[in-house]
């Protein structure tokens, strides 16, 4: 039938991961082809990724991650900036990303855990955090490290005394006790 058209794509499983094309007007014309072109892109996101001092919630600066896509490939390794941010744009839609901290900042101990998203949705940023817990700091000595039980020395030196003096005793008596024979 000769009139104007409005075209609009409906989604299905073959779209999934897709951006759907916009409405369209198609114009059919007595004895005539009429041609359309429909595009379809593939849905971009974003991540922000804002690496945290699990203690204070300041941002930490020169954590590593490692990103890995839903199928496992390393997208690539992100450190984190003086906000303690990662910023990764244009990834392509995928359920299962994953960060993994492949090096803590300096004084603190590497988070393991991992950490999932998804992109699902075009020209979307997900936000994402993740903390460190800082490394116990351990209190330096000044002088020479102690090496040795100095607890009840005066206590030590009489016991070994008392050992010496009762030693000697003995020697003495079986002494006498020989030489009178």
């Amino acid at each position: 039938m000769v009139g104007d058209y409005k075209i609009l794509e409906n989604g299905s499983d073959l779209t999934t991961g897709y951006v759907l094309s916009e409405e369209q007007t198609a114009v059919i014309a007595h004895d005539e082809i009429t041609e359309m072109t429909i595009n379809n892109r593939l849905i971009r996101g974003n991540v922000r990724l804002v690496k945290l001092d699990s203690s204070t919630g300041k941002p930490l600066a020169g954590a590593e991650f490692t990103l890995y896509d839903p199928d496992g490939n390393i997208v690539g390794v992100y450190v984190s900036n003086e906000n303690g941010e990662i910023f990764v744009e244009g990834l392509a839609y995928g359920i299962g990303y994953k960060w993994l901290e492949t090096k803590s900042p300096a004084g603190f101990k590497l988070n393991g855990a991992e950490i999932l998203f998804d992109i699902t949705e075009d020209g979307v940023t997900i936000e994402l955090s993740a903390d460190n817990d800082r490394i116990p700091e351990i209190p330096q000595n000044p002088g020479n490290p102690k090496t040795g039980d100095t607890s009840n020395m005066a206590l030590w030196i009489g016991l070994m005394s008392a050992s010496v003096a009762g030693l000697i005793l003995t020697m003495r008596r079986r002494k006498k006790t020989f030489g009178t024979r």
